[in-house]
């Protein structure tokens, strides 16, 4: 079956959303075990963050793509600069950071696409 550009575009964004319930359910652990070296605070935070944009890429408010380039400057300086320093340190990957970073500039392009479409 062939897609046209918007139909391939829009399963690509509600097949990428699930990533955002499983970050999200990585943070909801953070809660109660310990996941990573950030305050509970903030793992709570990124649960809230991660089902609002599970909520966003399905449902695609105009504004999800402004308040979207926002989280990806913020990922981009905190995983970025994470795998940076790995990689200045002790010349390490940083796999994860790396994946996060790719990640949400892949759905970044994908949401200004959507959202040029539909002007």
């Amino acid at each position: 079956m062939l897609y046209s550009g918007s139909k391939l575009r829009n399963t690509l964004l509600k097949s990428l959303s699930v990533f955002f319930l499983l970050a999200g359910a990585y943070h909801i652990i953070g809660l109660f075990a310990k996941v990573n070296a950030e305050p509970i605070w903030r793992n709570g935070l990124f649960v809230g963050i991660n089902l609002f944009c599970f909520y966003g890429l399905l449902k695609r408010p105009i504004y999800f793509v402004y308040l979207f380039g926002i989280l990806l400057l913020q990922q981009v300086y905190s995983h970025g600069g994470d795998a940076l320093t790995l990689w200045s340190t002790h010349k390490q990957i940083d796999w994860l950071s790396l994946d996060v970073v790719i990640y949400m500039s892949l759905v970044f392009v994908l949401l200004v696409m959507d959202a040029r479409s539909k002007e």
